[in-house]
């Protein structure tokens, strides 16, 4: 987790947090082999969250088009 941390100026206490929220949301997978974490991105999760999204903005885009249309008339 060391490794993980350097780049950031957090503290080793608020990564570890990080990652445990990140951890219960699905995002990340942990494994101890020893002393050592290994962490993995689960990346369905945020595909899933990507294509929700996309979905919602293309149909409030033709919403809104509609409604300027409909104003400049």
């Amino acid at each position: 987790m060391i490794e993980l941390a350097k780049p950031f100026k957090s503290s080793l206490v608020a990564i570890s947090k990080h990652l445990k929220v990140l951890e219960k949301a699905g995002l990340i997978l942990r494994k101890k082999e020893g002393r050592m974490y290994y962490f993995q991105a689960i990346a369905k999760p945020i595909n899933d969250a990507e294509e929700w999204i996309s979905t919602h903005k293309k149909f409030w885009n033709f919403q809104l088009d509609a409604l300027d249309e409909y104003l400049k008339s």
